[in-house]
């Protein structure tokens, strides 16, 4: 799926969820000026999971993550999805690591984001689904590291 660029903001970035034909799965973060600031990338299934290889493009480093299936947890509002990251809930890791979400849903194909950390604005973000189950996320970052961003919004691309 090919997505219409249009010019950012020095505090927009975008982020893209692709999933090919023969069924690899990328993620990757676009600064304001479309250039690739961290991606991940499916390389191996595995029985309980998978292995995905996370690039940093600014430092040019490549590191590999345990990303398990998604499973159907009971919460406070009803069941609710989640994974494990490195074997940790990534519910509970957004916790510790004093994230908030909150999430209305526009349409069918269109989910808002408001992200919070601490008491801070974190960032707004519009999700897009395209008809082949495609996302793109346009993102406006307020405050935090983009290796957080990318690492929150990996997450929201995997639970919604």
């Amino acid at each position: 799926m090919i997505f219409k660029r249009n010019r950012k903001k020095e505090n927009e970035s975008e982020y893209r969820f692709v999933k090919s034909v023969d069924g690899k799965e990328s993620y990757t973060l676009f600064n304001y000026e479309e250039e690739p600031i961290f991606s991940a990338t499916k390389s191996k299934s595995k029985q309980d999971g998978y292995t995905y290889v996370f690039n940093d493009f600014k430092k040019h480093k490549k590191t590999l993550h345990e990303i398990s299936r998604r499973t159907l947890v009971d919460g406070n509002a009803g069941q609710k999805l989640t994974f494990d990251f490195d074997g940790v809930d990534i519910r509970e890791m957004l916790s510790n690591l004093d994230i908030e979400m909150r999430v209305t849903i526009i349409t069918e194909r269109i989910t808002d984001f408001h992200i919070i950390q601490g008491n801070e604005d974190f960032a707004f973000a519009r999700m897009e689904r395209s008809a082949d189950r495609s996302k793109k996320i346009v993102i406006s970052k307020n405050s935090g590291s983009e290796k957080m961003l990318f690492f929150v919004f990996f997450a929201i691309s995997r639970l919604y």
